[in-house]
């Protein structure tokens, strides 16, 4: 299979041609249709989390495919299911790291779950099925913008009708903030970003008042303010207070979601994403989210 390795910190990732290991107890093989590409993997190439141990390693952690084959243990998917690719922890085994290796034999590490490439071992506690007429592109949004932006609005904050919300950075996750707080009511709605075009996104996304910041080269944190009678909570994605993807329950959230918002088009997703590439283009498709123009960029595979 082809992927994409970080090699080097503050480097190209490498396109390689990969051995896909044999399955271990509990892991999936799944054929990686889409992915998206999180600030996470932009801090993680530039080192942004100390110490890199495990380079090379592949990277991602929101996609969408199906399965190909299943491992001893697995119980909650079957070759053929196509699946939502997600981070937080969700039902069935946790597995053991998949061990990935170059057609030289140099060993290439890899966590639970990766996506930016062809194919790809995971952890069955990282793959949740879905309905087979739902795109990749919406599957890969649903491992991580989509259900940490709603899931910091239903579950981590519980935002009410007529509290105020201010999101400081409308990129994937901000802008699910947005949607999210316009479906339970909120108002006012701030949106806060340094780039016009994200800030037209925000207004379309259900903003109501806008205002253009001016933020540290690089930075790609999301914050929420979030007001009400019960005083001011404050987090942010990446930062000082981290959020824990929402609190998104994998298996519970992503098909509620897919069921009683997507497929009534009472949220937006085709509109999130504004830009795709081909995995061959992966280090474009990067400087494109840290220029801070894009909304979600989708890699096809």
């Amino acid at each position: 299979m082809k992927a994409a390795v970080l090699e080097h910190i503050n480097k190209d990732l490498v396109i390689r041609e990969l051995n896909i290991p044999e399955l271990e107890y509990g892991q999936v093989l799944v054929q990686v249709k889409a992915s998206g590409i999180c600030g996470k993997q932009i801090g993680e190439i530039a080192g942004n989390y100390g110490e890199d141990k495990f380079l090379p390693h592949l990277l991602g952690h929101e996609g969408g495919g199906i399965v190909e084959q299943i491992g001893e243990g697995v119980t909650t998917v079957k070759g053929g299911d196509h699946v939502v690719m997600h981070w937080r922890k969700g039902i069935g085994i946790e597995s053991a790291f998949p061990k990935y290796s170059t057609l030289e034999g140099k060993s290439v590490g890899a966590g639970l779950i990766t996506t930016f490439n062809e194919y790809a071992v995971v952890s069955e506690n990282r793959v949740t099925k879905i309905a087979e007429d739902v795109p990749f592109e919406v599957a890969a949004l649903m491992g991580c913008a989509i259900t940490t932006g709603f899931g910091v609005v239903f579950n981590e904050i519980q935002l009410k009708p007529y509290n105020s919300i201010t999101v400081r950075g409308c990129g994937g996750v901000g802008l699910n903030v947005i949607q999210a707080a316009k479906l339970v009511g909120a108002y006012p709605i701030v949106a806060v970003d340094e780039k016009r075009r994200k800030l037209d996104m925000a207004a379309d996304f259900g903003a109501t008042r806008l205002f253009t910041s001016v933020s540290k080269e690089g930075n790609i944190e999301t914050d929420f303010l979030v007001e009400s009678y019960k005083g001011v909570f404050i987090t942010d994605s990446h930062g000082r207070r981290e959020s824990k993807g929402g609190e998104t329950i994998p298996g519970k959230d992503i098909p509620m979601y897919l069921e009683r918002l997507w497929r009534s088009n009472r949220i937006k997703i085709d509109e999130l994403i504004t830009h795709t590439f081909s995995l061959e283009e992966i280090n474009i498709a990067l400087e494109v989210v840290r220029s801070g123009s894009a909304g979600r960029c989708i890699i096809i595979m």
